[in-house]
């Protein structure tokens, strides 16, 4: 089950024609419910990310791009953003 939530989270972001708000919002709960650390601290390191939002894995060290080891949301929301401008 939570493979299928990541990936449809993906999806949804992927499709332009799907409301933004409601996108981001899916993004957002399959962030947090990776973030499973004891601190629960907004970020996933590659583990993280491995376990519980396999397309933040696939693209993790483009994400992480200045190379802190975790992302937070609005990294991977930017990333995002950035991808679905391009043609």
């Amino acid at each position: 089950m939570k493979r299928c939530r990541a990936c449809m989270a993906f999806v949804a972001v992927s499709l332009p024609c799907m409301a933004q708000s409601k996108a981001a919002q899916i993004l957002a709960l399959r962030f947090a419910d990776a973030d499973a650390d004891a601190d629960a601290d907004g970020k996933q390191t590659h583990c993280e990310a491995a376990a519980g939002t396999p397309r933040v894995a696939q693209y993790f060290d483009q994400i992480d791009s200045d190379r802190k080891r975790y992302v937070p949301l609005q990294d991977v929301e930017n990333f995002v953003a950035r991808h679905q401008a391009r043609p």
